[in-house]
């Protein structure tokens, strides 16, 4: 079990990261649909985001009941403004395999919390069946990859033109951390 932690950014604020709840579902799921809006590196619009409130609520349920998941918040004195999600597969061959995603509100990128979310979750999964952790990353997207590599990530694949906007076409970088 991760306990809540308070980490000082790179602005001086000190920002909490905990474990996200069902109670979290509204404003996660508002995080969630601002973030989609104002990245170049998410392959997803608004609309397309599957969940609503309540279907947000019921994969946290799910999350909360899965031993190789965990969803993490980031949060100041006026709410969200990033997460971690991690996503274990439930297949008996997988099961000790998760995918990372990861998202923060545009005012505050370039303030530490990638890393003070991705020590977390690095923590945990340390601590829990997990033995790699995937993601997907726009190859293109330099301070993410920067970000992953600190933490020990390896790339060991990129697949060109994976993604589209309009007539722009970005490579896909695949990533893992082997525990």
């Amino acid at each position: 079990m991760i306990k809540s932690s308070q980490h000082t950014c790179k602005n001086g604020e000190v920002i909490t990261i905990r474990i996200a709840s069902t109670k979290d579902a509204d404003s996660l799921n508002a995080l969630k649909r601002s973030y989609i809006n104002t990245s170049d590196y998410i392959p997803l619009t608004a609309k397309e985001y599957k969940y609503d409130v309540a279907g947000e609520s019921e994969m946290l349920s799910v999350v909360d009941l899965h031993q190789n998941s965990l969803v993490l918040l980031a949060e100041n004195e006026n709410g969200l403004i990033g997460n971690a999600d991690l996503t274990g597969y439930q297949r008996k061959a997988m099961h000790h395999v998760a995918m990372l995603g990861m998202g923060m509100d545009i005012a505050w990128r370039n303030q530490g919390i990638g890393s003070f979310l991705l020590e977390r979750v690095i923590v945990w999964a340390k601590q829990s069946p997990l033995q790699i952790i995937c993601l997907d990353v726009y190859d293109e997207n330099t301070a993410a990859k920067a970000l992953y590599l600190k933490y020990g990530f390896i790339s060991y694949g990129i697949v060109p033109g994976y993604f589209r906007h309009g007539n722009q076409s970005y490579n896909l970088n695949r990533m893992m951390l082997a525990l």
